[in-house]
């Protein structure tokens, strides 16, 4: 009988939202590829010209279905550059002057439990990451090349909280992992603040910022793979809500 009436409740309380539009990220940091085992991390600034504010498109979604708030949102950035290697990277010597190509895409998935204190809301729950990193260096004169490929799926601890104040509503969300105790693993962080304003119902228009950090460390195709990046930047966007 109670899940009757969960069911009912659920099925005759929803609702969604759909929002596109651009974002403005950077990628910084570091990153190492090692065949011996031993990696040497090196700016992506300085060794591989990497790091200007590139526009990238974006996609979200959101469905609250009774206390259960689903969303889901995906992003991707690409950039090349030219550089001098620092140390060596993989099979590629230090003083190596290089060209890359940075391609990531970013998607994010989301169950939280709707919580009401006063005016607001906090939804603890769970999120999962997954970045699609495809990473190349080549040497500018003859041409040899490394590769970090990586296809990365990272489970977060999760919580969101949200403040509507008239036709507008601020939402802070933070999604958190630390495996670092387990050797091969690392630190995960996905951070977003936005602020969403419904002029006129069901259209809305969104801005805020978004902060993805990755500090970890993994064997991949017989050699060793460091990766310290942060992927941030703001964005804007317009929406439907139904």
């Amino acid at each position: 009988m109670l899940f009757a009436l969960l069911a009912a409740n659920a099925c005759s309380s929803w609702s969604g939202t759909a929002e596109v539009g651009y974002a403005q990220l950077a990628v910084r940091g570091d990153l190492a590829l090692s065949d011996t085992g031993s990696t040497s991390e090196q700016s992506v600034r300085s060794a591989f010209g990497l790091g200007d504010d590139r526009g990238a498109p974006y996609a979200r979604g959101r469905l609250d279905v009774g206390p259960l708030a689903l969303s889901g949102s995906v992003m991707s950035l690409q950039e090349n550059g030219e550089g001098v290697l620092q140390s060596g990277f993989g099979g590629l010597v230090a003083g190596t002057p290089v060209a890359s190509d940075l391609d990531v895409a970013i998607g994010k998935l989301a169950a939280a439990f709707d919580l009401r204190l006063g005016p607001v809301r906090v939804q603890p729950g769970l999120a999962m990451d997954v970045v699609d990193l495809d990473f190349t260096v080549r040497e500018t004169v003859l041409g040899n090349r490394e590769e970090i490929d990586e296809l990365l799926g990272i489970p977060l601890l999760f919580v969101r909280s949200e403040v509507a104040v008239g036709d507008f509503l601020a939402t802070a969300e933070l999604g958190y992992l630390d495996i670092t105790s387990a050797g091969d693993g690392g630190r995960f962080l996905d951070a977003e603040a936005r602020l969403q304003w419904t002029p006129v119902a069901p259209v809305s228009f969104a801005v805020g910022y978004r902060h993805l950090g990755i500090d970890a460390n993994g064997a991949t195709d017989g050699g060793q793979v460091g990766v310290d990046l942060t992927l941030s930047g703001w964005f804007v966007g317009g929406g439907l809500r139904f």
